[in-house]
């Protein structure tokens, strides 16, 4: 893959992104993957892992909202966010990611409390994505707009 080849995949993902447009945000993590095994220091660790989150998360809400199947919600959340996270993420990562899945597998058991959570996000759909631990998430507009901590 050349160079001019890379830049044209990187911007159909920065504009799937910048529209919001959910459904294709896995192959935005499949670029992501592939942009890190290639180059991994490319993006620096935090802002990898705040995109990669918050496209997962993203993913994930969608999924909720559109009422899909619990075994497809399930198996997604077993793809994003193992039980233990993977090994080489660091701690609040880990602990960002234990937290989403948790909070997506309760909503999953109690749909009330999933239309009353899902109706208190809509207003600011993929905009903000809610964090139990007060960390790592960012607005996903602003992901362009990254400025390391």
């Amino acid at each position: 893959m050349s160079g001019s080849d890379v830049r044209v995949a990187l911007a159909g993902a920065w504009r799937a992104v910048r529209a919001r447009r959910v459904t294709h945000f896995p192959r935005v993590l499949r670029l992501v993957a592939a942009l890190e095994a290639a180059a991994p220091t490319a993006l620096k660790y935090r802002h990898r892992a705040r995109l990669r989150l918050g496209l997962q998360a993203a993913v994930l809400l969608q999924m909720l909202r559109e009422a899909q199947p619990e075994a497809h919600v399930r198996a997604a959340v077993e793809r994003f966010f193992p039980e233990g996270g993977r090994g080489q993420e660091e701690p609040s990562v880990l602990e960002a990611q234990e937290g989403f899945r948790e909070l997506v597998l309760e909503l999953l058991q109690d749909p009330e409390q999933r239309d009353s959570y899902l109706r208190g996000h809509l207003w600011v759909p993929y905009r903000l994505l809610w964090n139990p631990y007060g960390h790592l998430w960012i607005p996903l507009e602003s992901v362009g707009s990254y400025r390391p901590l």
